[in-house]
């Protein structure tokens, strides 16, 4: 519960499989909704966990055919695989100029 509650606002709607530790985010002032996984339940309107774990497909087959990585950069990858997960319907010029606003933002410095 306290990453939830480090990185999701108090409110949001989180859709989730049926996990035990998820059926306690309502108590900390989120709406919850989930699909139950052991009964052959993956999607009930909105309901869903596709996106997540297609997600997390793509960035193990990426990870596996690097070989792995060192754990002290792994933040580093999963951050490079949402930004092109987030960017998936771009083209490569609009991706390209996401990228140079993202750089303008940081004044070319290297982030820590």
């Amino acid at each position: 519960m306290p990453i939830i509650k480090k990185h999701i606002a108090s409110g949001s709607t989180i859709y989730s499989d049926g996990y035990q530790l998820y059926q306690k985010t309502p108590r900390y002032g989120y709406r919850h909704d989930f699909v139950e996984h052991d009964q052959n339940e993956y999607s009930r309107g909105e309901v869903h966990t596709n996106s997540m774990e297609g997600f997390w497909g793509l960035l193990k087959r990426r990870l596996r055919n690097t070989g792995g990585v060192r754990r002290e950069r792994l933040v580093w990858y999963v951050n490079e695989e949402v930004w092109r997960y987030n960017n998936l319907g771009s083209s490569e010029q609009e991706k390209i100029q996401r990228l140079i606003q993202l750089l303008k933002q940081f004044g070319g410095k290297k982030a820590t």
